[in-house]
Order: structure tokens, then C-alpha cells, then sequence
């Protein structure tokens, strides 16, 4: 299956749990800054998914295919949001780094869990587990 393609190419290309539609982070036309697009699988349809002046990156999708996140520095150090995958509502900061960059590497099949690395000085790359229910973050490793 042949995909459509974009100006500056595109970089982690998800697709979706229902295999009809990818997420890529690509530069967009009018800025150097990476956003999120969602693209339809067959080709017809492409929307942008992010619109900050940041570099939006790793996006992952969730099991259910109802939510996406990915990293951002909007705000400094890359931390990790998400949003619904309709695009509806606000960005959301459900792990705000506070100095080390965090980015999201998968999403649990249960949909509980995003596993994600931590880029510190020190330790260099750990992984950590960000549970979504409101529970502490647990560090399970080291890459």
C-alpha cells in the first residue's frame, strides 16, 4: 500500500489500532517546528493535529484508538501530552518534566500505562512508567 507523502517527510509514523488512519510528526510548510498530522490510511484525508509553536514529536496512539500522545517542548524541556485523536479539546500535560526531556515510547494494551524514557545527565536514558490513574510514577530500567 503506497501512503501519501509531505513536504519535509515525515518522522514516527503510528498507525492506528483500527488500521485506517496514521499519525506522523512532520515540518509543517510555513515553520521549522514539527507537528502532528493525522492522515486517513487510503489517502484522502490529512489534518494537522498540533498547532503550538514547539516541536511536537513521538506521537503513540491508545489501544483504544480514542487518545494520542506524544513529547513537546512548548515549554522548555520535552514533556508529554495528549489529546483526543478526534482533535477535540485541549492539550493535555499529564507528566510535566520539570528539567529532564520525557518521551513516550508505548502505550499498555490495557490502556493504565504510557511508557516512557527520562534523558538525564546523570543516568543518561531510564524508563519509567506513568500510570494514568493518578498514581506515582514508577522507574523500571535503564536503555
Amino acid at each position: 500500500m503506497a501512503l501519501p507523502t509531505a513536504a519535509g517527510g515525515w518522522i514516527n509514523a503510528r498507525i492506528s489500532p483500527d488500521e485506517k488512519r496514521f499519525v506522523v510528526d512532520r515540518i509543517g510548510n510555513d515553520r521549522d517546528a514539527r507537528d502532528l498530522w493525522v492522515h486517513d490510511v487510503a489517502g484522502g484525508h490529512a489534518s494537522r493535529f498540533t498547532f503550538d509553536p514547539g516541536d511536537d514529536v513521538q506521537p503513540i496512539w491508545s489501544p483504544d484508538g480514542g487518545r494520542i500522545v506524544w513529547a513537546s517542548n512548548r515549554g522548555g524541556p520535552f514533556e508529554i501530552y495528549q489529546k483526543d485523536a478526534s482533535a477535540a479539546g485541549q492539550d493535555q500535560l499529564p507528566l510535566k518534566s520539570g528539567g529532564p526531556l520525557y518521551i513516550p515510547m508505548s502505550w499498555s494494551p490495557d490502556g493504565r500505562f504510557i511508557v516512557y524514557y527520562q534523558v538525564e545527565p546523570k543516568t543518561k536514558r531510564d524508563l519509567w512508567v506513568l500510570p494514568l490513574d493518578g498514581i506515582c510514577v514508577g522507574r523500571v530500567g535503564r536503555l
